[in-house]
């Protein structure tokens, strides 16, 4: 099977999903309690799959447990329950035998027993050490398999710049679950010899309870831990888990970074999470901002960089926090493009734009990409561009290039 190339949409579920729930539930748990809960879980898993979707013939998954599960089940049982159909361009379509579908449930409530949340592992002493002005690939919300995630592989392999590090900010669809990790990560990551590999925690990966994610990827990129530290001697790089507790940061992650900040007093400090701490477009952070305020609000951190909101949006420098923010989420996963009835446009490669957006009192101004998906060719129009991107640390600033999918450079930066 090919779980790279498999979406799974309403449209193959719906027709069978009461019939299934009726014949299957009662026989799959003890208690009529039991019975009515599972019902209800599927059912609002079933309504998140079908708010989430835009085209059917186009991935889309929810920001909801049971309904990426049901997906992830899906496509990776669709053989055992009839196969794929042809769909988007590069994308195929679970289908499923309607004579044998409470059997798919039968299995689909089976499967879902094995999920244990995993631990969060402890923060390590050890620290990731960097070269002088050091080039990081980023990348988010990427491991779709599909439309301009395998494009962006290629891109960061073949970039002719030196890489140190290539970082993923998290999102492996549906679910996270072993075999997805497996298929639309670890197979597919850039390769670049020699460049130290990162991965941050996500949401979509801890609905399956972080099996793929800790079991799979974190042996994968040889870190120690869902959180972590890389240094030279002008910068910190940190990554954190904002997902173990969904948009919040666990365990002793707080106090961790700020103890590796107060020992390095003198050096400029960047964080990258999965989660955003604001946005102009979005749901904000505020228990992001409320953990770190102290070190916010006396301006210890000079960039953050998230995915989540699968868009990509360079913010003003916040000037109550010192801070540069950066949402690159538009790493693979398809987004609907938004609606900018009057915001002033800036024109950038590949027929691409920047819309220039003003503050509001959540969030400083900034822009957005906007433009078509080269790499959905059935719905070019409908979606915004994939891409990535690409910085170096120098003596005292960040050079910043957000590249569209195939490498174009669309944006160049100076942070300081």
């Amino acid at each position: 099977m090919d779980i790279r190339r498999s979406i799974v949409s309403s449209r193959s579920l719906a027709p069978f999903i009461r019939d299934a729930l009726q014949a299957v539930v009662q026989e799959s748990v003890s208690s009529p309690m039991e019975q009515a809960g599972l019902a209800q879980e599927v059912e609002a898993g079933m309504a998140a799959i079908r708010q989430s979707e835009i085209m059917p013939d186009v991935m889309s998954s929810p920001q909801h447990a049971m309904g990426s599960l049901i997906q992830s089940f899906a496509a990776e049982h669709a053989r055992d329950f009839g196969g794929y159909n042809p769909a988007a361009a590069d994308a195929l379509e679970v289908k499923f035998d309607e004579h044998d579908i409470a059997g798919w449930f039968t299995s689909l409530f089976d499967w879902l027993k094995q999920f244990r949340k995993r631990p969060l592992l402890p923060s390590s002493s050890a620290i990731g050490t960097l070269p002088e002005s050091p080039s990081v690939a980023l990348f988010a919300d990427w491991g779709t398999g599909l439309y301009g995630a395998p494009v962006i592989a290629n891109s960061i392999s073949h970039l002719e710049m030196p890489l140190h590090l290539v970082w993923h900010l998290g999102d492996v669809y549906c679910a996270g679950t072993k075999k997805e990790e497996q298929k639309r990560l670890i197979e597919l990551w850039p390769k670049r010899n020699g460049a130290i590999m990162r991965a941050c925690n996500s949401n979509h990966e801890m609905y399956s309870g972080g099996e793929g994610f800790f079991d799979l990827t974190i042996p994968f990129t040889e870190q120690l831990s869902s959180y972590f530290a890389l240094e030279n001697e002008r910068w910190l790089l940190v990554g954190l888990d904002s997902a173990h507790h969904d948009h919040q940061l666990a365990g002793d992650q707080v106090a961790w970074l700020t103890a590796l900040i107060v020992r390095n007093p003198k050096k400029r400090v960047v964080l990258c999470s999965h989660h955003q701490p604001f946005s102009l477009l979005d749901k904000q952070g505020p228990k992001l901002s409320a953990q770190l305020s102290p070190l916010l609000s006396t301006k210890k951190i000079f960039a953050w960089y998230w995915g989540h909101e699968h868009r990509c949006v360079l913010y003003k420098k916040r000037d109550d926090w010192g801070l540069w923010g950066r949402c690159i989420g538009h790493g693979g996963f398809p987004y609907f493009r938004d609606q900018f009835a009057n915001a002033p446009v800036q024109t950038a490669p590949n027929g691409l734009t920047w819309r220039r957006l003003e503050a509001t009192s959540a969030s400083p101004g900034g822009t957005v990409l906007d433009g078509p998906n080269a790499n959905i060719p059935e719905h070019t129009g409908a979606y915004g561009p994939h891409g990535f991107a690409t910085i170096t640390l120098a003596d005292t600033h960040i050079q910043e290039f957000i590249h569209d999918a195939d490498g174009t450079v669309v944006a160049e930066t100076r942070l300081i």
